[in-house]
């Protein structure tokens, strides 16, 4: 039977392009995309142009030349979820792209800088910076997760409020008084901020709880410790807040001057390590009841900006994110013959008591061959930059003849295991 099927957990899987635009038809919108071997087959069977025997009381070894073999590698292109953030932990937090003015983002840039400068002359500035960049990885890591950029990013209020903080830092006029629309709904600057910090809180808490979100092989793992660790300091930093009477549904005026004082008599405040970590009620999103007045001035910030909502979002994200989420985008083929220059191979079958008991491949030599791939059913979205990929790309070459060579050693191993009665 000249066919091999490759064990699912044997296939191996070699990533080609990542943040791809899904077809409509896929279950999210950005995915990475993965080839992986199932098969590998010979339909015109393996035709041996020469063999020759070497033999003693302990083994044989047994040297094959092949003649041309045309084969079949079946693949599978998998989509994964795979979103790219475009938000700039490392700058001002907005966009990637930044404010729509270049100028005015490089202003951003050089104002951070010098407010971080002038943080650092008081003990209280210096701890706080401290503290922020002990943290800097779990929040990064928050900001991989697309239901929690989208929160972000919504209604451009985030970029609103970096300017209306530059313009007040720099003439030390109010920070925190302005408002904005959101939804058809006028919300504070207070109200804004200490959403979004929930909305933060909650991230970290549901990545810390479902691995498939901060999966440890991965480049921006953050421990458990960690991440409790960032939670407990987002509660401890809201904690000094509420001392300046500043509450999502309060606002005290403050300047740059009255900030910077607010920091310097700051003392340290320390919470439990289960504060706010309701991880069950994210997930059972689905069965919690939220009670929503009807009046708009008693609805709570968080119904106006869809709680629920954003709990379905997470779960969603958590189950794409999962091992077992891989779609399928297409089942196809590679072709192509394997030529006959000197395309070999030596087996080694062991003896005991004069029996063949054991047999394995010493040497094979395959010769390099060109690879046919079916890319015509490929969708428009990827077609293009995944041929190039492939055909520009030694690894994945290597990757699938590798797979070839395998499956063809496979197959000769367990012909000659059936004509020497060896039990593999």
């Amino acid at each position: 039977m000249n066919k091999y099927l490759i064990e699912k957990n044997k296939q191996g899987k070699v990533t080609l392009l990542r943040h791809v635009t899904m077809p409509k038809h896929v279950l999210f919108n950005e995915a990475s995309i993965a080839i992986r071997c199932t098969e590998v087959s010979f339909p015109e069977g393996i035709k041996v142009k020469q063999k020759t025997k070497h033999e003693n009381d302990d083994c044989i070894v047994k040297h094959f030349v092949f003649k041309e073999t045309p084969f079949i590698v079946h693949y599978k292109l998998d989509a994964k979820y795979d979103p790219k953030s475009d938000i700039d932990v490392a700058g001002n937090l907005g966009t990637r792209k930044g404010p729509s003015n270049e100028e005015e983002h490089e202003a951003w840039l050089n104002q951070a800088r010098s407010e971080k400068t002038e943080l650092g002359k008081s003990e209280n500035g210096q701890k706080l910076l401290a503290e922020y960049d002990k943290h800097q990885k779990a929040f990064n890591l928050a900001f991989t997760s697309n239901s929690f950029c989208k929160k972000w990013k919504e209604g451009g209020i985030a970029e609103a409020m970096a300017r209306d903080t530059s313009d007040s830092l720099r003439t030390n006029t109010p920070v925190n008084t302005k408002s904005y629309l959101l939804n058809n709904n006028v919300v504070t600057y207070n109200y804004h901020a200490f959403s979004v910090k929930d909305y933060l809180l909650k991230t970290l808490i549901f990545i810390k709880n479902c691995k498939s979100m901060n999966p440890m092989d991965a480049p921006g793992y953050v421990s458990d410790d960690e991440l409790t660790d960032s939670i407990n300091a987002i509660t401890n930093f809201v904690k000094q807040v509420h001392k300046t009477n500043n509450t999502s549904d309060q606002t005290t005026a403050m300047n740059r001057d009255q900030i910077y004082a607010a920091i310097n008599i700051a003392t340290e405040e320390n919470s439990s390590s289960n504060e706010n970590h309701d991880f069950s009620q994210i997930v059972n999103c689905y069965e919690n009841k939220f009670k929503i007045e009807q009046n708009g001035s008693s609805q709570s910030y968080e119904d106006r900006y869809g709680q629920d909502d954003f709990y379905r979002q997470l779960n969603i994200e958590r189950m794409m994110r999962s091992e077992d989420a891989d779609q399928i985008l297409h089942d196809g083929k590679i072709t192509g013959v394997i030529p006959d220059n000197s395309f070999s191979m030596d087996i080694l079958i062991k003896k005991t008591n004069g029996k063949s008991t054991e047999i394995s491949v010493l040497k094979t030599y395959m010769p390099d061959c060109e690879l046919n791939i079916d890319s015509e059913k490929w969708a428009s979205e990827y077609k293009n930059s995944l041929e190039i990929k492939i055909h520009n790309v030694s690894f994945i070459k290597t990757y699938i003849m590798n797979t070839l060579q395998d499956g063809f050693e496979q197959i000769i191993c367990r012909e000659l295991a059936n004509y020497e009665n060896i039990h593999i």
